[in-house]
């Protein structure tokens, strides 16, 4: 496959002689991007992009919101999810699930970083403890009534876990 048209290639570029990634400089190929150093850029956050997620409102990126989580949990870092590049209505389409492990931080852009789950019955996000959901926007289906009971799903689930910040989303 041959960039830019290639859907694997790379969204930065990382250009350099020298051999320790402290003096590696790194830079997103987006707009206003800033340059920052390998180790910086590694030691913050992991991009859903990178396992994976499309945004595209078509295919499924719940493995690969998952496999971010996994990595976020080995480094503490932070999971990013950007707006989708598909455009302003374009969403990460979630069909189960996914955990937010303890000491691990979701955010976006904001009202951009369009989040949907899609199943009914299932959460979008459940938080372990010491977790942050920033910046996103989150939907989920409707609540429907089955039989006599309301079928309840939650954008972001937290029961009995301790410190956690949800804040500047649009729910």
């Amino acid at each position: 496959c041959t960039p830019p048209a290639c859907p694997c290639s790379m969204r930065a570029r990382i250009t350099s002689s020298k051999s320790s990634s402290s003096q590696i400089t790194y830079k997103d190929q987006a707009a206003n991007s800033v340059e920052v150093t390998i180790d910086s850029k590694i030691s913050s956050s992991v991009d859903v992009r990178d396992f994976g997620a499309l945004g595209d409102s078509i295919n499924d990126d719940t493995v690969a919101f998952v496999a971010a989580m996994s990595a976020a949990t080995a480094g503490r870092y932070s999971v990013y999810v950007p707006s989708p590049s598909q455009g302003a209505s374009s969403f990460y389409k979630i069909t189960n699930e996914i955990s937010i492990p303890d000491n691990v931080s979701v955010f976006g852009t904001g009202y951009g970083s369009y989040v949907k789950q899609v199943t009914l019955k299932k959460n979008l996000f459940r938080c372990g403890n010491n977790t942050s959901v920033r910046n996103l926007r989150l939907e989920m289906p409707a609540n429907v009534s089955v039989g006599e009971d309301l079928v309840n799903q939650n954008a972001v689930y937290a029961n009995g876990k301790t410190n956690v910040e949800v804040s500047g989303n649009v729910i």
